[in-house]
């Protein structure tokens, strides 16, 4: 009899240790004080997803200029100079102004699949408008492209 009292306690002491974390959340809803769902809104804590809207440019008609709207791309052993007209967020709740703030000396290094970095390895991209889309890396200033190609027509 006495064992059984024991096992039962025992029960009781580790259903409510593995309980314990829910406890305020079960009290609350116990109480009537939460309408809620039990799961908290999902929060994106990943890298944000951008695109990047701009014209490639030669080396020289950055002629001097420092800081935006001018960024400098580094794609593998090649520097890429990229005249910025627009970065959009397409992720999160930053704008892209508030993203574009934080990066730091306009460089930016491009990693990605094969296909859309190709596209930017063309001798002839020099003077066209191109987009730019993937995960940015911001504290390692790295862009990892998902998506590129040429803008045919300005974008609003």
């Amino acid at each position: 009899m006495k064992t059984r009292s024991i096992t039962k306690f025992v029960m009781v002491v580790l259903c409510a240790a593995a309980l314990g974390p829910f406890a305020g959340v079960l009290q609350a809803f116990a109480l009537g004080e939460g309408d809620g769902p039990l799961v908290p809104d999902v929060v994106n804590v990943g890298p944000p997803l951008v695109r990047l809207i701009g014209t490639f440019c030669n080396p020289a008609e950055q002629n001097g200029k420092e800081g935006l709207p001018f960024l400098r791309l580094q794609l593998r052993d090649k520097t890429l100079v990229f005249k910025l007209d627009k970065m959009q967020s397409l992720s999160g709740d930053r704008t892209g102004d508030e993203i574009l703030q934080n990066l730091m000396n306009n460089q930016l290094f491009l990693r990605g699949a094969d296909k859309p970095i190709h596209r930017l390895e063309g001798p002839k991209i020099v003077g066209k408008r191109f987009y730019i889309e993937g995960n940015l890396l911001l504290s390692d200033r790295v862009l990892d492209v998902t998506s590129t190609g040429e803008q045919t027509a300005k974008a609003g």
